[in-house]
C-alpha cells in the first residue's frame, strides 16, 4: 500500500509538496503538464486542452483518492541521485520539485540527473491522474479574479539589468503562490521588474473589471500589477519567494 502524502519524507524530513513537470513534443505541438501534490491529498493541475485557438492551459483542482498515485518517495534519498555523465536526456523532459516551508529543498531534472527507477516509474501514473482524483473542479479561486496569462516568468533586476529566470516548476509554483496571496493596500518598494511572455496578454480583474496589465513589479513578496488604465492592485504572498529560492534560478547578467 502507498503511503499518505502526509507520511512522506525526504531524508527524513517532512515536506510540504512536489511540483510534477512534464514536457513532450509529437506531431510538431508541444505538450506540457504541471502537477502540484500537496501534503494534505490536494493537487493543482495545469495542463493544455484543445481550444478555439489550439491550445490553451487548463486548471484543475482535485482531491486524490485514499492510497491512489500518491509517490512513494519514503525510500528515495534523493543525495545520492547522481548527475547525469551526459548532461543529455531523451524528451520528454521531467523534473520534480521538493518544497518545505515556501522553500525549494531539491529540483531533480531528468536532463541533469540519472534517475532512479522510482521516479521514472511513477511516471505515467501521474500523467493519467485525472482518472484517479477523487474530487476535481475547474473553477479555480484567485486573490484577484481572472488573473490569466503570467507565463514564462522571470524577475529582473531593475537596478543592475540581472534577470533571474524561472524554471517551468518554479514559475508554476510562484503563479500558485499569487492565485492563493491575498490583496493588500501597500505602494511596492521594487527591487525587480517581472518579466512574462510577450506572446500572451497578462489581465486580471480590479474593481469587477478585466483589465490588461502593462507591468509587474516586486520586492519578492508584494507583487503590484499595474493596469493599462492606470489602476493597480497589490498580492502578497507572505514571504519572500526570490530570497528563499534564488539558488535554483538561472542568472542573465546583463550584456555589456
Amino acid at each position: 500500500m502507498l503511503p499518505s502524502f502526509a507520511q512522506t519524507k525526504f531524508n527524513n524530513h517532512q515536506f510540504d509538496a512536489v511540483v510534477f513537470s512534464y514536457v513532450a513534443i509529437g506531431n510538431r505541438q508541444v505538450f506540457k503538464k504541471d502537477i502540484i501534490f500537496n501534503t494534505n491529498g490536494s493537487v493543482l493541475i495545469k495542463q493544455q486542452e484543445a481550444c478555439e485557438t489550439g491550445f490553451c492551459d487548463v486548471f484543475i483542482l482535485g482531491t486524490l483518492r485514499k492510497g491512489k498515485i500518491i509517490p512513494t518517495f519514503d525510500d528515495l534519498d534523493l543525495k545520492t541521485i547522481k548527475p547525469s555523465p551526459t548532461g543529455y536526456a531523451d524528451i520528454p523532459f521531467i523534473s520534480y520539485v521538493f518544497v518545505k516551508n515556501n522553500k525549494v529543498l531539491k529540483n531533480v531534472r531528468n536532463y541533469e540527473y540519472s534517475f532512479p527507477d522510482e521516479l521514472l516509474s511513477i511516471v505515467p501514473k501521474i500523467q493519467n491522474i485525472d482518472q484517479l482524483l477523487a474530487t476535481q473542479t475547474q473553477t479555480i479561486k484567485y486573490a484577484v479574479d481572472g488573473l490569466q496569462g503570467f507565463s514564462g516568468i522571470g524577475l529582473k533586476n531593475i537596478s543592475t539589468n540581472e534577470q533571474l529566470e524561472l524554471s517551468d516548476p518554479l514559475h508554476f509554483l510562484l503563479w500558485n503562490y499569487l492565485r492563493k496571496g491575498t490583496v493588500v493596500k501597500k505602494t511596492v518598494s521594487p527591487i525587480f521588474e517581472v518579466i512574462t511572455s510577450i506572446y500572451q496578454q497578462d489581465s486580471l480583474k480590479i474593481n469587477g473589471t478585466l483589465v490588461n496589465i502593462v507591468a509587474i513589479k516586486t520586492d519578492g513578496r508584494y507583487y503590484q500589477f499595474e493596469a493599462e488604465n492606470g489602476q493597480s492592485v497589490t498580492i502578497d504572498i507572505g514571504f519572500n519567494f526570490v530570497e528563499n529560492n534564488r539558488a535554483y534560478m538561472t542568472i542573465t547578467l546583463p550584456q555589456n
